[in-house]
């Protein structure tokens, strides 16, 4: 495959991209070893005689899952659905990525405006963040029909949140979609 320069910009998505489906197995295999132990707290290892490493596969059920992380070393990392972690996790990870180069990967959709992970990462211009947002409509592996009917589903902030991709509050929205005019 032989591509020229004016594809250039985008190679960062290409390699982000390129690591996410290296890591897809590994991801499919730590959930479905979390769903045969029926919990999402245990640490599964994976014995990967790459370069001499271990992968391991931690799922991060409460704040005290952190312990299970603490000492090591590691060279990179990667979260699905980060606003779904415990903060104290997501710390502890953050400060055992200590090998030269250790990066981390995630993925998320979002969540309140107020979420820690908003207030203090995304929007904070002090951490180096590289953010890349992707909607609904970006994804051209899914049927148009099922993105339509997804669509069609959600409603209010949840709407605003998984479809159109916004950091939105749900507080003090019982009835969003209560109309004076029809329903009194």
């Amino acid at each position: 495959l032989l591509l020229t320069e004016k594809w250039l910009p985008c190679v960062p998505y290409m390699q982000v991209f390129c690591i996410c489906y290296a890591l897809y197995p590994l991801h499919t295999a730590n959930l479905n070893a979390i769903k045969a132990k029926q919990t999402s707290g245990d640490v599964v290892t994976m014995k990967v005689d790459r370069n001499g490493r271990t992968v391991e596969l931690e799922g991060a059920a409460n704040a005290e899952s952190e312990n299970k992380i603490r000492g090591l070393t590691l060279h990179g990392a990667y979260v699905d659905e980060i606003t779904l972690v415990p903060r104290d996790f997501f710390i502890m990870l953050l400060s055992r990525l200590s090998a030269p180069g250790a990066q981390l990967f995630g993925t998320t959709n979002p969540d309140s405006p107020q979420h820690w992970l908003k207030l203090e990462y995304l929007d904070n211009p002090a951490v180096d963040v590289y953010r890349t947002k992707f909607l609904l409509d970006d994804n051209t592996t899914l049927p148009p029909d099922y993105i339509e009917n997804l669509k069609k589903e959600y409603t209010g902030v949840f709407y605003r949140r998984c479809i159109l991709g916004e950091w939105v509050a749900a507080e003090g929205a019982i009835y969003p979609t209560f109309d004076r005019k029809l329903h009194v």
